[in-house]
């Protein structure tokens, strides 16, 4: 009886789906909110295929959902990015787009702080 009210896959499924609709939405270009995004969408994903729904099939809709929700500088880029490969992107590319630009973004912002003087 537990294991029905509380491991219903249906409710699993609505619920990984509704996370994926409800991602925060990044308004600046910020590595912390870029993360959390792609942490919850991560998440969501990882639902899915625990539930054994074909992911792959849906990378599109994916895609969507978590670009969507991207600053407008980390779309523009994004779509920049896509300009060149005629292929619909995977959700996996996504990802690895987002992580560099994290990485990216660290870094410039590490440079960018003066550097204190040795006296």
């Amino acid at each position: 009886m537990l294991l029905r009210r509380y491991d219903n896959r249906n409710i699993r499924l609505f619920n990984a789906l509704e996370h994926l609709i409800e991602l925060p939405r990044v308004k600046v270009r910020c590595t912390e909110d870029l993360t959390d995004l792609i942490d919850r969408a991560e998440e969501a994903v990882r639902s899915l295929t625990e539930l054994q729904c074909p992911v792959k099939f849906y990378d599109n809709w994916i895609v969507h959902c978590v670009v969507r929700k991207l600053d407008a500088n980390s779309r523009e880029s994004w779509e920049i990015s896509r300009e060149e490969t005629p292929e619909f992107p995977k959700y996996q590319d996504l990802v690895r787009f987002l992580e560099r630009r994290i990485q990216t973004l660290e870094q410039s912002r590490n440079t960018a702080e003066p550097l204190e003087s040795a006296s």
